[in-house]
């Protein structure tokens, strides 16, 4: 149908129509060109709002989570922000370990390990996000068990600083808590004969057991004596200064408790630097050493390890109570 304008009047009111609905057009597509229609927020670039960079959101996940040793894990980025840096943490010792965006990992020990993320954006400021025991790495194999106890009083002792090494003074009834803030240091050392761990074992697992008398705190750090068979503390009476294990692990406890079994936390690393010695064979014997944490001026604080039992001033023999030692291992 064609419309037909019988007047002038309507004529010019058709022309001013279409004129509004030409400018109408017009501003619309302005809007567009000048960017006023709504976008998605960017993930790497100034947020659209004001400018500026947006704050970073440490986030991540993880593939596999498990796995029997050697585990390849790829780990995939799921932060938010605008981020210029990433820094991941794949076995929780404070460093480093790959300033990827989304790195892969190779776990060739077995173990359970929490991993953090830390994310810094164009602004300088930061974010972490940690996963508690994230990974579980199994070792593949089947395992033996050893349990071992102090047997001799010449394997036991305790060393201060403020007075000499004492045998089978660890697994009697000293090593409490003390006030004495004139020993610069406290220590204790036990030793267990024939420890029949083939060379090139894996440790899967290791800890120490004590039987305390008091409950105190236990505030020390765990290493092994670097030697490949170490003697006794008759033959080489000192504690402190023996050569210790670059691995160590600290064993830090609010009120312990008393007269039961105490397991300390995991020492498999430092067991392992023992066996892995090229002078280490089965059967040879192997000083676990409490350093207590001192140094600072405050009383050390080292629980005691053992029951009252031994039958002398500082005991003939071991009494059933003396310190223990258990390592799971997979042989070569």
């Amino acid at each position: 149908m064609i419309t037909t304008f019988e007047t002038g009047t309507e004529r010019q009111y058709a022309m001013r129509m279409f004129s509004m609905l030409s400018i109408a057009v017009v501003i619309m597509l302005a809007m567009v060109l000048a960017g006023c229609v709504a976008k998605p927020p960017r993930r790497d670039g100034p947020s659209p709002e004001n400018g500026s960079p947006s704050t970073p959101q440490a986030d991540f996940a993880a593939s596999p989570t498990s796995g029997d040793m050697p585990l390849t894990v790829q780990f995939t980025d799921l932060s938010t922000g605008d981020i210029a840096q990433w820094a991941w943490d794949f076995d929780s010792d404070g460093v480093a370990d790959s300033t990827e965006q989304n790195p892969t990992y190779e776990y060739s020990k077995n173990g359970t390990y929490t991993v953090s993320l830390t994310v810094t954006g164009t602004d300088s400021s930061s974010d972490t996000a940690t996963k508690n025991s994230h990974i579980t790495v199994s070792y593949p194999g089947p395992t033996l068990s050893l349990d071992l106890q102090v047997v001799e009083r010449e394997d036991d002792a305790i060393e201060k600083g403020s007075g000499p090494l004492k045998w089978h003074y660890a697994s009697s009834i000293v090593a409490s808590y003390s006030d004495d803030k004139s020993s610069s240091y406290m220590c204790i050392g036990s030793r267990y004969q024939n420890v029949t761990i083939p060379k090139g074992s894996t440790v899967v697992e290791a800890y120490i057991q004590i039987y305390p008398n008091v409950n105190q705190d236990a505030n020390f750090t765990i290493y092994a004596e670097a030697e490949d068979n170490p003697d006794d503390f008759a033959i080489t009476p000192a504690i402190i200064g023996r050569n210790r294990t670059s691995a160590g692990v600290d064993w830090v406890q609010d009120r312990i408790g008393l007269l039961n079994w105490k397991t300390s936390p995991d020492i498999r690393e430092v067991v392992q630097e023992v066996v892995d010695r090229p002078g280490w064979s089965s059967g040879n014997s192997l000083v676990i050493l409490l350093i207590g944490k001192t140094g600072d001026g405050t009383p050390w604080k080292l629980c005691s390890v053992a029951m009252v039992d031994h039958p002398g001033p500082e005991g003939t023999i071991p009494g059933p109570y003396g310190m223990r030692l258990h390592i799971e291992y997979g042989p070569p």
